[in-house]
């Protein structure tokens, strides 16, 4: 069930891009001027989930630490 809403999803995404592309080229000009502060937003997210994984696994006895 998740896998066909994040393939309509991915879709309607598609033919959005294929009605605007001048605004989607001026998007992605955007989001590549921006992509420094994008990975490193994406960067934290994923060492704060990893820690969180971590505090998990200690919570439930996995990692004696």
């Amino acid at each position: 069930m998740k896998l066909r809403y994040a393939l309509v999803l991915i879709v309607i995404m598609l033919f959005l891009i294929a009605l605007r592309p001048r605004g989607m080229w001026t998007e992605i000009k955007h989001t590549w001027a921006q992509r420094d502060r994008i990975v490193r937003v994406l960067f934290f997210i994923v060492v704060v989930y990893f820690i969180y994984g971590l505090y998990s696994m200690h919570q439930k006895g996995i990692l004696p630490w």
